[in-house]
């Protein structure tokens, strides 16, 4: 039986897949412009892995996605035009998990 979490994981994981397919772009697109590997892009679509919270929230504003299409499934993948961001995720420090992706990603203002 799955957990909550994993449910999550997988829903998550389809929703930006769905996304990304609205842009054109493919996993090894957004690996390279992240600064990850592709496996773990790939494991993101798979709902293995989710991102974390900062680099999520890069890829909701470098890709136009829009927040409430990947928390609800409500609405368009895509706003209206995307931003353009300084990508040089090298050099940032990544966030810790804590808690389930939902209550992380509610927490956050994102566009």
């Amino acid at each position: 039986m799955r957990s909550q979490a994993q449910n999550e994981r997988k829903v998550l994981g389809q929703r930006l897949k769905a996304a990304l397919r609205e842009t054109g772009l493919k996993g090894v697109d957004v690996a390279r412009d992240l600064g990850v590997a592709e496996n773990t892009v790939s494991q993101w679509f798979q709902g293995k892995r989710e991102p974390k919270l900062e680099i999520l929230k890069i890829f909701l504003q470098k890709y136009g996605v829009n927040p409430i299409f990947i928390l609800t499934g409500e609405g368009p993948p895509l706003l209206d035009r995307p931003s353009s961001l300084p990508l040089d995720m090298r050099k940032k420090k990544h966030l810790r998990r804590r808690g389930s992706f939902v209550n992380r990603i509610s927490n956050f203002a994102c566009c």
